[in-house]
């Protein structure tokens, strides 16, 4: 039977619950997700192919196949960098750098957007755009330590 892939996504979720609380700690491993669908899902929900499908909720998929230690990674990781990326945005206006905190405010945008994406699809292990906004924020929190000392005077010596 035909299944719109909203309703499709949508049903998948409590299948993805039950199958995180079945292995909470270590999970299924790496990219095995779409291999241990339940049998009762598969040629009613998830169709008889020779790939399955994945689940396409990123953060089920991760707590599926790391279980809840590999979900609490990646919320820490989203969370650390909204928060940077946050963070910045304001740093670099202080600074007077409108270009700088734009780029932040832009990427921040992107991440928060991409973050909700990922209720809908899985991209943690095939969207390498994910683990790309992380790596630039990083560049962007060096070039902020990098522009902070080059404004702050150095303390002369003996005082």
């Amino acid at each position: 039977s035909h299944m719109h892939t909203g309703t499709w996504r949508f049903r998948t979720i409590p299948v993805g619950i039950n199958m995180m609380l079945e292995n909470p700690w270590l999970g299924v491993g790496v990219s095995q997700q779409k291999w241990n669908w339940p049998e009762e899902v598969i040629g009613v929900l998830i169709p008889k192919l020779n790939v399955p499908p994945p689940i396409h909720n990123s953060y089920l998929s991760i707590g599926i196949e790391l279980g809840f230690g590999g979900l609490i990674v990646l919320l820490l990781i989203m969370f650390t960098t909204a928060e940077r990326l946050y963070w910045l945005v304001q740093r670099f206006r202080a600074l007077g750098d409108p270009e700088l905190s734009d780029v932040a405010l832009a990427l921040l945008v992107g991440f928060v957007g991409m973050a909700i994406a990922m209720l809908a699809y899985p991209m943690v292990d095939t969207f390498r755009y994910f683990w790309l906004l992380p790596a630039i924020t990083a560049a962007l929190l060096q070039i902020e330590q990098r522009v902070t000392r080059e404004t702050t005077p150095s303390p002369k010596l003996g005082q």
